[in-house]
């Protein structure tokens, strides 16, 4: 099997970044939440790829924008949220 990473399709995103592009392939995540924008090359994921780059805060103002009533009750949860390397999108 070839090694998806050097794939040319992600020559544009940094080579110690890849595998992260190819894990969220393989999950057909819609996303990609991480502070490191610029190596990941979003806009290059998000027209080729249909994959986004969100900074962890816009992740999060996602969430709150998905359900306000929620997260106004679970502020402990933004933490965790903010771990997540990849994630998708319960709908759509």
């Amino acid at each position: 099997m070839a090694d998806l990473t050097e794939s040319p399709i992600l020559d544009p995103v940094d080579a110690k970044d890849r595998h992260v592009v190819v894990t969220a392939m393989v999950v057909r995540a819609d996303a990609i939440v991480t502070f490191n924008l610029a190596d990941f090359a979003a806009p290059h994921l998000s027209e080729k790829l249909q994959i986004e780059v969100i900074h962890p805060d816009d992740f999060i103002m996602d969430l709150v924008d998905l359900n306000e009533k929620r997260a106004g009750t679970a502020p402990n949860s933004f933490a965790a949220c903010a771990l997540v390397a990849c994630y998708k999108r319960p709908y759509g």
